[in-house]
C-alpha cells in the first residue's frame, strides 16, 4: 500500500526485492478434443443430460432490488436444483442484449461461479413475456439471414457469459407463419451450440418456455423440434389472473366445472404433450408458480 499523493517507489518503505528465480519443471499445452474423440464427448455428455432428473429454478434479474425482497444469487438454496434459468436476457433490434447493464455482468459474473461450485447447469432465458411482447422474436426471424443474425447473436452471449446453454423464451408462437420462424430459429441454435460445444469440449444445452394452451402447442412444431431441444419447460402458471373476466385458479392442477376451457389446467397441458404430441416425458419439465 502507498499514501494518498505519494507513488510507489518514490517513499523510502518501498524496497527492490531480490530477482525471483523460477524453474520450469514441464509445460502443457491444453487443445480441444478433435475428430472421434469431440464427437463421442459430445455424444457421452448429451446421454447425461437426457437421463437426468431435472429441478430448474428461475432466478429473475430484477429480484436483487428492495421491492422484491433483494433476492441475491447467495440466498439460492443450490442443493436441490440442477439448472438456474437466468432471465432474462432480451433481443433488441435482432441481437441479444443485457437487461440490467447496471447489476446484470456482475449478477451473471456470480451466478457463474455460484453454479459451477454447487455442480448446477446456468442457463441464459432469453425474451420473457414482456419482451416477447414487443415482437423481438417475430421481427428478428422474418427471414432466414436474420435469424442466422439472431442466432449468432444468442449464441455468442452465451459463450461471452460462461453459461451452459440456452434457454429460449418465446412466450409465444401462435400462427402458421411463427411456427415455421421459431422452427427455423430452432434449428439454427442446435447447429451452432453443437459447433461451438466441440470447440470448446462441452454440450450446450437447448430449452424453451412452452404454452399450457392446448390449441397452441402445435405452433411449436413437436415432431421437427423437441428432439433438438434438451427440455421443454411447460409454464403450468398465469392460467387465470386479472386479465380475465372471472375468478380462476393461477395454475389449477386439474380443470374446474366452471373453467371456459376444460383442457385448461396443468394436467391437462402435460397430457397434451406428452400423450398427443409425443413429447418424451423425460423432456418435459411441468412449471409451478
Amino acid at each position: 500500500w502507498v499514501d494518498q499523493g505519494i507513488s510507489p517507489s518514490t517513499d523510502p518503505v518501498w524496497k527492490k526485492g531480490d530477482k525471483a528465480e523460477f524453474n520450469i519443471y514441464a509445460q502443457f499445452q491444453f487443445t480441444p478434443y478433435t475428430g472421434q474423440k469431440a464427437k463421442d464427448l459430445q455424444a457421452t455428455e448429451k446421454a447425461k443430460v437426457a437421463a437426468q432428473r431435472k429441478v430448474i429454478g428461475y432466478f429473475p434479474e430484477w429480484g436483487i432490488y428492495d421491492a422484491h425482497k433483494n433476492f441475491t444469487p447467495d440466498k439460492i438454496d443450490y442443493s436441490g436444483l440442477t439448472h438456474v434459468n437466468y432471465g432474462f436476457a432480451v433481443v433488441k433490434e435482432g441481437r441479444v442484449i443485457t437487461h440490467d447493464k447496471e447489476k446484470g455482468p456482475d449478477l451473471m459474473r456470480d451466478l457463474d461461479q455460484r453454479t459451477e461450485m454447487a455442480g448446477v447447469t446456468h442457463m441464459i432465458s432469453i425474451g420473457g413475456w414482456t419482451n416477447s411482447a414487443e415482437g423481438v422474436f417475430e421481427a428478428a426471424t422474418a427471414t432466414d439471414a436474420s435469424t442466422e443474425t439472431l442466432a449468432d447473436s444468442m449464441v455468442s452471449y452465451m459463450r461471452t457469459w460462461r453459461f451452459d446453454g440456452i434457454d429460449v423464451d418465446w412466450e409465444y408462437p401462435d400462427s402458421d407463419a411463427e411456427k415455421a420462424q421459431f422452427t427455423r430459429l430452432i434449428q439454427k441454435l442446435r447447429t451452432k451450440l453443437d459447433a461451438a460445444g466441440l470447440q470448446d469440449d462441452k454440450y450446450y444445452q437447448l430449452s424453451i418456455a412452452a404454452t399450457t394452451n392446448h390449441k397452441n402447442i402445435k405452433y411449436i412444431n413437436p415432431e421437427v423440434t423437441v428432439p433438438l431441444l434438451d427440455s421443454v419447460n411447460v409454464m403450468a402458471y398465469d392460467m387465470h389472473g386479472a386479465f380475465n373476466p372471472i375468478t380462476g385458479h393461477n395454475a389449477p392442477l386439474y380443470a374446474n366445472s366452471k373453467d371456459a376451457d376444460l383442457k385448461l389446467n396443468s394436467s391437462s397441458a402435460m397430457m397434451e404433450y406428452a400423450n398427443t404430441w409425443k413429447v418424451p416425458k423425460a423432456k418435459l419439465m411441468m412449471g409451478i408458480p
